[in-house]
């Protein structure tokens, strides 16, 4: 009886406090009612605010195979090119208005075949002569056609694979357009990725390279390189903390494997192989100029920080690695030069040369691998500068074929260095 009473009256105590809760209250009107409503807002937003703007951190660089490379304190500056180069072969490309090189940007030897890329406007391809064969796509806004070739690559099953604004073309190897390989816009989750160079690995899977292009701030989120699959940023790598040199290519290709191309101040050489990343060399200098973390790496080129080029007896900044399997080569700075450095991987010899020296039959830079050789492209003028100086120096006892007499508007020569 006591408790059917207590159920009555609690009934009728429900009824009367919706009713009043629901239409009499006043209170749902008030300040308090509508911070509160703010804040259950809030907290039901929170997840997805969080999930936004989740920071990244560096992918897993693989260091179980690092070899250490120890530089000595001195370098001979005066190497003897006769102990390391068997042969060096001029090859001029054809001259013709179909295929006249303005600005070389990469080169690529794959099968019997050079690919050159002229800076963001064609990409020519010559038979191992010189001669010209054909152009890869056109530039253009219909299909198959590239809006500005930034970079290309060639993937394992032969075809091209080029770089263009928002997407990746496919081409097979005589030029004829095959698909789009992917549309892409990482302009988006909260990262910032405008990529202008690139490694393929497979149709849908690729390194990428953004540096600090485009970017006016650099915060944490971002990164100078990213692996993208299937159009998604899943591997985050250098974190972007200063400006970047953009005209540095990054990926160079040998065989079955790429090398990194080092960013400023890092003396470390990687390598994409076994589908991830891994610190391949370290060179070990015993005076090494330490660069500020906050450096601008393109005004450091353009001689913004003359306490790096003006110390002497110090070096730093790895760039332009390439290998073979018995040679690696790479450059840095010393003493306001750039040293082209070769090292012999199966005596562990270093050999270093100084491009303006009598002595050095190389120019500034190698650019690529054919094969076991290295190469580089020159401007028919460079050609034949390098060529007198061999001539007058008289200090070759290798041997150099295929060299004429250039003109100055006569199209590029690649120059192969044999060693031995």
């Amino acid at each position: 009886m006591l408790m059917s009473c207590f159920h009555v009256i609690n009934k009728q105590f429900r009824q009367r406090f919706l009713y009043i809760f629901f239409t009499e209250a006043n209170f749902l009107k008030s300040y308090c009612v509508k911070v509160l409503l703010k804040i259950f807002v809030i907290l039901l937003l929170l997840p997805i605010i969080s999930c936004s703007k989740k920071s990244v951190v560096q992918s897993k660089i693989n260091r179980n195979e690092l070899v250490e490379i120890k530089m000595p304190r001195s370098y001979k500056l005066d190497s003897n090119p006769n102990e390391i180069i068997k042969e060096i072969t001029f090859l001029p490309l054809e001259n013709s208005d179909l295929c006249q090189i303005v600005d070389p940007n990469k080169v690529v030897f794959n099968e019997n075949r050079y690919y050159v890329l002229d800076f963001l406007k064609a990409l020519y391809v010559f038979d191992n002569e010189g001669n010209y064969l054909h152009q890869i796509g056109n530039k253009g806004k219909g299909p198959g056609e590239f809006i500005e070739i930034r970079d290309f690559d060639i993937s394992r099953d032969g075809k091209i694979v080029i770089l263009d604004f928002n997407r990746i073309l496919k081409y097979d190897k005589d030029g004829s357009f095959e698909k789009i390989v992917t549309n892409y816009n990482f302009f988006k989750d909260n990262q910032y990725c405008n990529p202008f160079q690139f490694a393929s690995i497979s149709d849908n899977d690729f390194y990428i390279w953004g540096g600090s292009m485009g970017q006016k701030k650099y915060i944490s989120n971002n990164y100078a390189m990213y692996r993208s699959k299937e159009t998604i940023l899943s591997e985050y790598y250098f974190p972007v903390t200063h400006k970047y040199n953009d005209d540095s290519h990054r990926f160079i290709k040998h065989n079955n494997f790429y090398l990194i191309n080092p960013t400023l101040g890092n003396d470390t050489i990687y390598s994409i192989a076994k589908n991830r990343i891994n610190t391949k060399y370290a060179i070990i200098f015993k005076n090494r100029f330490t660069l500020k973390n906050e450096i601008n790496e393109g005004a450091f080129l353009k001689g913004y920080y003359p306490e790096a080029y003006y110390s002497n007896n110090l070096s730093h900044s790895i760039s332009n690695p390439l290998e073979t399997s018995n040679w690696l080569s790479f450059s840095f700075n010393f003493n306001q030069k750039i040293i082209n450095t070769f090292i012999n991987k199966n005596n562990h010899s270093i050999y270093t040369f100084y491009y303006k020296y009598d002595n050095s039959p190389f120019p500034m830079e190698l650019d690529f691998n054919i094969d076991q050789s290295f190469a580089c492209i020159l401007s028919a003028l460079e050609a034949k500068t390098l060529l007198d100086k061999l001539k007058r120096t008289k200090l070759s006892k290798f041997e150099i074929s295929n060299h004429k007499s250039f003109e100055y508007n006569d199209n590029h020569v690649i120059v192969i260095y044999k060693l031995k």
